[in-house]
């Protein structure tokens, strides 16, 4: 199954980048410049997806075995607690790369090109680009505990369903470059 969403993943960043190229050449490199900025960014999210796989699988075993042996359900439960703090950082975070990725791509793009019409796309782009990596560590943390409770099967079918919405979107209503990022 998580071959499946490693596939789902790559599948979705390359159809982005080939639509973004059939708008010309100018597209096609803001597109690469964005999708490096975005996963520069994007490292913070899969460390959340692997701290949630690392620790929630034990706490859900520890969490089983004391309600059976204690029947006590006024305890907190641990694996929740750790959810709550993974979704805490996860915002701040996405908060965090929002910003900083946005300033980037609309200030800073003259380190990465000398092109005015290019640095002006990024800039043109670049909130897209922030609401996509303020979401990345949310979705990222809630993936891994989806893994982690074992449900792989669910997250197969739901990134199968985003492919389908997602190419249906760039075949059909993307119309413009700025429609590949929305």
């Amino acid at each position: 199954p998580l071959f499946g969403v490693m596939a789902a993943k790559i599948f979705s960043y390359n159809s982005l980048t080939v639509r973004a190229g059939s708008f010309g050449l100018v597209a096609l490199a803001c597109q690469n410049i964005l999708m490096r900025i975005f996963f520069f960014f994007a490292t913070v999210g899969d460390a959340l997806n692997q701290a949630a796989q690392t620790f929630l699988p034990g706490l859900l075993v520890m969490k089983d075995r004391e309600v059976i042996e204690t029947n006590v359900t006024a305890v907190e439960n641990p694996a929740r607690t750790l959810l709550k703090r993974l979704t805490v950082i996860s915002c701040l975070s996405g908060l965090a790369n929002c910003i900083l990725g946005r300033l980037i791509a609309r200030y800073a793009g003259g380190m990465f090109t000398s092109d005015a019409n290019l640095i002006h796309l990024m800039a043109h782009i670049s909130p897209f680009m922030g609401l996509a990596l303020s979401l990345h560590p949310l979705t990222m943390a809630l993936e891994g505990s989806i893994i982690a409770a074992k449900d792989a099967m669910y997250l197969v079918g739901t990134y199968g369903l985003t492919l389908a919405v997602l190419l249906a979107q760039l075949k059909f209503a993307c119309k413009d470059f700025l429609g590949v990022w929305h």
